[in-house]
């Protein structure tokens, strides 16, 4: 057993704020590939900003995944026993793998049946966990992001409990050692793969490619069982936290968008920057896990955005596909927009529907 239980307080407003921010990157890219696909829409020195770093945002999702699932075990949300790991597995079960199935059901069904009768693989993968975007469907290609977590959560109370048996008692500043060796190995062993000329699919994509990250989020929520802070609800601290989070998104962006023609950049943005967004992650988490605010209305909204968050994420590009045919706007940056925004007030209204839809069972209760 752990020797003190953390706060009872799972999510703040900083981690919603940030999952908001890197769920946002995801639907800006992709209605920007479907808009240049129907469209023709470039991305330029004026619309250089909605270039956003999808590939980013999932190195984000990944390690804050691995701390917010290391918090509930060290929290003892979840126990290491028979009932604590039943109880976890049927948590991940039926609130990330069946609402995940039953849209790309529906998805397939309803839309892209054509595309999957032609390449009927993508059935298998999908029933064996390993659609991975490949063949490419649209409607369901951002579901490869699932599939991967999936692999991860299949492991993740064992890697709570090693990094609990290794971490429990050490320091603040331990912990800290031991992210920045996980992240240099991770950050070199990249590198090598780039050396040694291995697709860029084949490091991105793989569970075991993004165990960095996912380990050292366990190591990071372990950390703040050592730490005796106070909840802090002062506002400089977090605002400071936020310009510099938007300032490093920013600066990702830039060299994204410059790196179709510069390779030194593409290289920083692919195989340096999963190890930049991966300190950043576990600094933050760490910093902000005790923060605490007033129930605002902004702070309300940024909550329930998170909350529904993933589904947004699962049905954007479905939504994106269908609508941007019938967007009849002359001047193609601003169709790009009308487009972007409609497409996230859709996603979000579905969003809700399968978030209640989900959460109705454990409500009755």
């Amino acid at each position: 057993m752990l020797k003190r239980k953390m706060g009872n307080r799972r999510y703040n407003y900083m981690i919603d704020f940030m999952k908001c921010v890197a769920m946002l990157c995801v639907v800006s890219l992709h209605v920007g590939i479907i808009a240049e696909t129907v469209c023709g829409f470039e991305y330029s020195e004026k619309t250089w900003i909605f270039k956003t770093p999808a590939w980013s945002a999932v190195w984000i999702f990944f390690t804050l995944s691995g701390a917010l699932n290391g918090i509930s075990f060290y929290n003892e949300k979840y126990t290491f026993d028979k009932k604590g790991l039943i109880q976890f597995y049927k948590s991940r079960i039926f609130k990330v793998l069946i609402p995940t199935l039953i849209y790309i059901l529906l998805a397939v069904c309803l839309i892209d049946l054509k595309a999957v009768l032609d390449n009927p693989i993508v059935i298998l993968k999908v029933l064996t966990l390993s659609y991975y975007n490949n063949p490419a469907i649209t409607s369901i290609g951002a579901t490869w992001y699932v599939f991967v977590l999936i692999k991860l959560y299949i492991i993740a109370p064992l890697i709570a409990y090693f990094v609990h048996m290794l971490m429990d008692g050490r320091t603040i500043r331990r912990h800290v050692v031991v992210i920045i060796l996980i992240a240099l190995i991770g950050c070199c062993f990249r590198i090598l793969t780039y050396k040694l000329g291995i697709p860029w699919g084949m490091i991105y994509v793989p569970w075991y490619m993004n165990l960095d990250l996912f380990v050292s989020g366990m190591v990071a929520a372990h950390s703040c069982k050592c730490c005796n802070s106070k909840k802090d609800n002062g506002l400089i601290k977090p605002t400071c936290g936020i310009v510099f989070f938007i300032t490093l998104i920013v600066i990702n962006i830039r060299i994204y968008y410059i790196a179709d023609e510069n390779v030194t950049a593409m290289f920083l943005y692919q195989y340096i920057f999963p190890t930049i967004w991966l300190m950043f992650v576990c600094v933050y988490f760490m910093m902000y896990i005790d923060c605490d605010f007033s129930q605002g209305f902004l702070i309300k909204g940024v909550e329930k955005l998170a909350q529904v968050s993933f589904y947004i994420y699962l049905v954007h590009s479905m939504v994106a596909q269908q609508i941007a045919p019938y967007i009849a706007i002359e001047s193609v940056n601003k169709r790009y927009i009308v487009l972007l925004l409609i497409t996230f007030l859709i996603s979000l209204c579905l969003a809700v529907v399968m978030y209640r839809a989900v959460n109705y069972q454990r409500r009755e209760k």
